[in-house]
């Protein structure tokens, strides 16, 4: 039985020049312990997806079923939902800066997780949260519990906020861009950090992305979207060795994963559509290199492969 599963997910967020359309028709499963990966550019849909999935976007309209432990999220009360996040829904935003409260230590901060959640003395919550610094590679975790967020760097932040998500030991933990503020090297390291923290606690990991190399060497699973809609779904070996749709493989090329010194990334042309239209055909067809003409007209069909790989695109690439 999967940890989590989405089925025909849509949502549309009022503003003032119309309805954005920002996930649409977007279906998918994740499996117990493993990490999925969703990348794409940015304004993709993925983050919203996320945050609909958990209740955090209060004026969209969000259609479609998000089951989780036998109940669906999406129409779930807010005071449930408030329940489920944190303690059974871990979630990691993008800036762990404007993530923690620069007024109150970072002991403080994960001990409250635990106190919102549970009945617990103070020196058993320090204990935990001294016991989880060190888990998530905090040097002398005692020594910096009563230290504040600035008084760390920003590899070490993010090292605190996957503490506070892993605190309570969640079922699922949602990682939004993660390491989108931090240098190459460490990049590496809070997702390798992920990766072993799944492991050990038997978590499974959302890890969100616009950079697909990152996941190369982690994701069981990967989806690819763009301008709202998944273009790709499956296994991250097959996805990432032989890519079915001309955006993922435009995403490889682009990634700084694939540099080496003398040569040029290749990025993909154009820009992302506007999320107020709804286009005829294919999405991604005025900036694809591979577009036929029927990609400008008709809507592309969900091809499935013996990889498990699913591509939404009029390209039929035979066997795989």
């Amino acid at each position: 039985m999967p940890v989590l599963e989405a089925r025909h997910l849509n949502v549309e967020i009022p503003t003032e020049d119309g309805i954005v359309h920002a996930v649409r028709d977007v279906s998918f499963s994740i499996r117990q312990g493993e990490l999925f990966g969703i990348a794409g550019e940015s304004g993709s849909g993925k983050s919203v997806l996320t945050q609909a999935i958990l209740g955090l976007l209060p004026t969209a309209s969000v259609r479609g079923e998000v089951m989780f432990a036998g109940r669906n999220l999406i129409g779930l009360p807010q005071d449930g939902l408030r329940r489920l996040r944190g303690k059974e829904i871990g979630m990691i935003f993008q800036d762990p800066l404007s993530s923690l409260h620069p007024y109150y230590t970072i002991g403080a901060q994960i001990a409250e997780v635990l106190h919102t959640h549970e009945r617990i003395s103070e020196p058993e919550a320090r204990a935990r949260v001294i016991d989880m610094l060190g888990k998530v590679g905090i040097p002398s975790p005692a020594d910096r519990y009563g230290d504040y967020p600035h008084q760390f760097s920003g590899g070490m932040r993010q090292r605190v906020m996957i503490a506070i998500a892993l605190i309570m030991k969640p079922a699922l933990l949602i990682a939004d861009e993660p390491t989108t503020a931090l240098d190459v090297t460490v990049q590496e390291q809070i997702v390798a950090l992920l990766d072993e923290m799944r492991r050990e606690f038997g978590t499974t990991v959302i890890l969100i992305t616009h950079d697909l190399g990152l996941l190369s060497s982690v994701a069981n699973d990967v989806m690819v979207m763009y301008a709202g809609r998944r273009m790709e779904l499956g296994p991250g070996t097959s996805l990432f060795r032989t890519p079915a749709h001309p955006y993922t493989a435009g995403l490889l090329r682009s990634s700084p994963a694939n540099y080496s010194p003398g040569s040029d990334l290749v990025p993909i042309a154009g820009r992302p559509p506007s999320l107020l239209a709804t286009p005829k055909g294919c999405v991604f067809a005025p900036r694809c290199a591979e577009a036929m003409p029927v990609c400008a007209t008709t809507p592309p069909p969900l091809r499935g492969y013996s990889d498990r790989v699913e591509s939404l695109c009029w390209l039929e690439l035979g066997t795989r």
